[in-house]
């Protein structure tokens, strides 16, 4: 352990321990040395000052491991991290006020204010019930009074800098916020609370009544606030720094061995082209850390490499990249409570409660421990056994989808039509009732609101058994505290600090504090240490990999923070932008100096495609470095690809492991299908396959539109009620018009109730001018002899086949419209297209003198099932984007055309009987994305080609008997 004590004051010491070597083992033995009495009574007393929680627990584990080397049994100072010194060094004369009830102070000193001048603060102020749009201001002000405070700063001092020195535009903000100021502690004085940040400014005013005495050592402490700096001078009976760098650099760091900005601002930093790696994006970055975690590992164990992850975003996709390779992980930073799955669901409900809308139900009836309640649900009511009740929740939410599919309801849940919803959604209408008791559209005090929301927990969770032994588990017990606890202190607030709320408002204030508090999941002993940036310096590893340096993030920037920007700091003299520059160099440099290997990722751009700028500490070199830098980035794009490429398998394996459903035989054969789905097979067997012998649907609720399907669905609806009607008679364009406008009406009305989608509408009023339109056609070719004769006919069973080697093959289907004309006796059959271009039948039947669609070819055999013989037109009539083109468009092909269409026909049905459904090997068919996923389309796989068509035991099994169930 090399050590050089600096010179001392009378109070003050700095030792330096040299940066090769980590810091938190050299200070366990340095403490052991100084203050290592018998039993280590020496350190009851004494005040040890590390940068994060974690340096502090690894310092503890550090202690106890030297003391029993030592033969003694440790009694460990006390360990805390500069946030929490306060706690350490002044003597508070109330109890300090929770964040929450600081923040409902912020609120009503605002509110209190006339509107104009909160608005010179704000903007326009909330209305008087949007309580968290309030507690959103008093979090921003509760923020700055917290900054200014730890640099020894209120909100006088800034309005008198701006009244002395400008900028004099900020003085009426700045004094409006000095009268809210007033008014916020005075709230928390009459409810007998201090603020911690204001008991700061008045320890500094007057230490002798408020600082306590103490010896104090700091342990890798590279900065702080002004006011903490101020405090240990005052406090400390004697203070210690143990700095970690070289004693040649003394001259770097001031008299508490923090950094000071103008040594660490502009230095070099030894960093090789071959330790940093310019990647994409979060993925490419997970993946160049991945693969520098394989290579370490020839010289290094898992748990001795510890990843920094800066930037939150890389995290799960790190996780999920290790994971898939067989690396844990621990992410020592954890995830905030809000982003549990009970602080998930909390959010769902009162996403619900304000909106009654379809996508704010949909998310909560699929948050998994709602459905999880639901199964119970079905199965206390005796109705199902498990595996039934779970296929009565995934039926629900399955009829859930196709009830949006079809109606895309946008007004609220309860106002969706009753004759509808009754048999589509009224099981989950009693059921969310039953979840949500309590919470009703009442007006309550905050604090009344805690006990329902307990019931709502307690609903869904009573029944979960939580094993602590699992970190799963563990870590939603720790969630379940962190809630318990907010709840009582929702109980315990003051109903004259805020105006009665909603469930909904209650719920989102709920949340939000939440979103304050983490929870980290067990550390494993063999797994990889995912930590924040500031962890990483004291983390005693010998290799570390630092994912996501860009600027912004290392180093942190405030530059556009609208109340304090960063020349305003400066002008303060607050902590600004070059002084985190400056640490965050200095703590580079002892991360690349202590440890064995070290390797650091930059991306590129963000996960929604925005562009990302390197860290300026990649540039921080000098000519020659900086010129390669900038060269090896310009360089990267080639290894982004290699890298997502290489990683996209797993190691040492030719192939991905995941296959598509294998093809099996049936035990009986198809013996019939709808006209439309030889057009499928002729694309792709195997898709025709997963559709029609599997029963596979994509089903989802994205749309915010009409589809393609569902607009022409909507135009087959209104022209067939047209069929129906004896209006069908007329050759009267305006008399067509009125009947097909005032139906589209009735028909928008009964799909999609009386709020409609706007995009919804504006497809509708499409269709409405392209209805019109056919009106004239329809007149004129009314009055040309054709009448309607079948409507939206359907023609199933045994009524249409197709001899196949002597074996018939039932064709099944429903034709839009057969007509026929009264002066010639002809038939014709239309099939409608709502198509954007103009249809062609030709075109869409035949490509390349190929047939891909039999459709309209083996119309004529659903004609014969209907006893229409003879000689039979077949025709599109389209209702195209261009209103000119909507007229009838017939089909002429020759009886040898016609005839070869049903050759291809009989050869897709030997196909079928013969089990042929191997892929076509080409490139994905048009319209194919349902099943792109399963087919992994556009994907670099490696697949074999057995593994969707090879001899496996099960190969030739049936599954006739299992239903197939929907993607989900």
């Amino acid at each position: 352990m090399a050590l050089a004590i600096d010179e001392r004051t009378e109070k003050i010491e700095r030792v330096f321990v040299d940066w090769h070597e980590p810091l938190l083992p050299a200070a366990a033995a340095w403490l052991i040395d100084q203050y290592g009495t018998a039993g280590f009574d020496g350190m009851v007393e004494l005040v040890v000052v590390v940068p994060g929680r974690r340096a502090g627990r690894r310092l503890l584990e550090l202690l106890v491991e030297e003391g029993e080397l030592r033969g003694r049994r440790p009694c460990p100072p006390r360990i805390v991290t500069p946030a929490r010194l306060d706690d350490v060094l002044i003597r508070p004369p109330a109890a300090s006020a929770p964040r929450l009830v600081r923040e409902l102070a912020w609120s009503g000193a605002c509110a209190a204010l006339p509107a104009s001048d909160v608005a010179s603060v704000i903007g326009p102020p909330p209305a008087e019930d949007q309580l968290s749009r309030w507690l959103s201001i008093a979090s921003t002000l509760d923020r700055l009074h917290a900054e200014l405070a730890a640099d020894g700063l209120s909100f006088a001092d800034v309005a008198e800098h701006c009244r002395r020195d400008g900028p004099r535009r900020e003085l009426r903000r700045w004094t409006v916020m000095c009268q809210i100021a007033e008014r916020y502690l005075a709230t928390l004085a009459d409810r007998g609370y201090v603020d911690a940040n204001e008991l700061r400014l008045r320890a500094l005013a007057a230490p002798q009544a408020f600082v306590a005495a103490a010896e104090v050592v700091l342990v890798g402490i590279a900065d702080l606030p002004r006011s903490i700096h101020a405090l240990l001078k005052h406090s400390a009976t004697r203070l210690t720094a143990l700095v970690h760098a070289p004693a040649d650099r003394s001259g770097a760091f001031d008299e508490l061995g923090c950094v000071r900005t103008e040594a660490w601002a502009n230095v070099e930093i030894a960093l090789a082209n071959e330790q940093v790696a310019f990647c994409g994006g979060p993925n490419e970055q997970a993946a160049a850390a991945t693969q520098h975690l394989a290579k370490l590992a020839e010289q290094f164990a898992i748990d001795e490499v510890v990843i920094s992850v800066p930037d939150r975003e890389v995290v799960p996709r790190l996780r999920r990249q290790l994971g898939e390779r067989g690396v844990r992980t621990h992410d020592a930073v954890g995830e905030s409570v809000d982003r549990t799955n009970p602080g998930m669901l909390l959010a769902a409900v009162a996403s619900f409660l304000d909106s009654q809308r379809y996508p704010d139900l949909a998310q909560l009836v699929r948050h998994p421990d709602v459905e999880s309640w639901l199964t119970a649900r079905f199965q206390a009511r005796g109705e199902t056994e498990a595996e039934e009740a779970n296929d009565t929740v995934a039926n629900c939410l399955t009829v859930l989808d196709n009830y949006y599919a079809q109606h895309l309801p946008f007004g609220e849940f309860r106002g969706w039509p009753e004759d509808r919803a009754a048999a589509a959604v009224g099981p989950l209408r009693t059921a969310v009732g039953q979840l949500l008791g309590g919470l009703d559209e009442s007006k309550r005090a905050l604090s009344d609101w805690a006990a329902t929301v307990g019931e709502l927990l307690e609903r869904v969770y009573a029944a979960r058994r939580i094993d602590v032994s699992r970190p799963a588990d563990r870590a939603l017990a720790e969630a379940f505290d962190a809630i318990q606890r907010a709840l009582e202190t929702l109980a315990s607030v003051d109903a004259s600090l805020a105006p009665p709320v909603s469930a909904a408002e209650a719920l989102r204030v709920l949340v939000d504090q939440l979103s304050r508090v983490t929870v980290a999941p067990a550390p494993h002993e063999h797994a990889v240490e995912l930590v924040g940036w500031l962890d990483v310096p004291l983390d005693d590893s010998p290799a570390a990999i630092i994912t996501g340096m860009n600027e912004g993030v290392v180093p942190a920037s405030v530059v556009a923070d609208p109340f304090l920007p960063d020349g305003f700091r400066r002008q303060l003299g607050m902590s600004h932008d070059r002084q985190r520059l400056a640490r965050d160099a200095y703590l580079l440099s002892t991360v690349l100096a202590s440890r064995r290997d070290a390797f650091v990722t930059s991306g590129r751009r963000t996960r929604e495609g925005n562009p990302l700028c390197p860290s300026r500490l990649l540039l921080a070199g000098d000519d020659a470095t900086l010129a390669g830098r900038v060269r090896h980035y310009a360089d990267g794009d080639a290894d982004d690809v290699a890298a997502t490429v290489t990683f996209g398998l797993q190691p040492g394996q030719a192939v991905s492991t995941f296959a598509p459903p294998p093809i099996r035989r049936r035990a009986k054969p198809l013996d019939g299908m709808a006209v439309t789905a030889f057009r499928d097979y002729l694309a792709c067997p195997y898709r025709f396959y997963l559709r029609h012998v599997l029963g596979l649907r994509a089903l989802d609720d994205a749309d915010r539109e009409l589809s393609a399907s569902s607009f022409g669905q909507l135009a087959h609806v209104v022209l067939a009620r047209f069929a129906g009607n004896e209006v069908k008679q007329s050759a009267d364009a305006e008399q067509i018009a009125r009947f097909l406008d005032a139906t589209l009406g009735e028909v928008m009305r009964a799909e999609f109730g009386r709020e409609v989608l706007p995009a919804v509408h504006l497809q509708c009023e499409h269709l409405r001018a392209r209805l019109q339109k056919f009106a004239e056609w329809q007149a004129g070719h009314r009055r040309a002899g054709w009448e309607i004769k079948y409507a939206e006919i359907k023609v199933q069973g045994t009524a249409a086949r197709l001899d196949v080697d002597g074996t018939p093959f039932y064709l099944h289907g429903r034709v839009d419209r057969i007509d026929v004309n009264e002066l010639t006796g002809q038939h014709l059959i239309v099939d409608y297209k709502t198509t954007e271009a103009t249809p062609d039948p030709h075109g869409a039947h035949q490509k390349g003198g190929k047939w891909v669609d039999l459709q309209l070819p083996l119309y004529r055999h659903l004609a014969a099932g209907l006893n229409i013989g003879g000689t039979v037109k077949l025709a599109y009539v389209g209702l195209p984007k261009k209103t000119s083109d909507i007229r009838w468009h017939p089909a002429e092909w020759t009886d040898d055309e016609l005839r070869e269409a049903d050759e291809v026909a009989r050869d897709v049905v030997r196909g079928i009987r013969a089990g042929r459904f191997e892929p076509t090997g080409g490139p994905p068919p048009p319209f194919s994305e349902e099943f792109a996923v399963l087919c992994m389309d556009d994907q670099h796989t490696g697949m074999r080609p057995d593994s969707v068509t090879g001899e496996s035991p099960s190969a030739h099994e049936t599954d006739t008997d299992t239903p197939p169930r929907r993607p989900r």
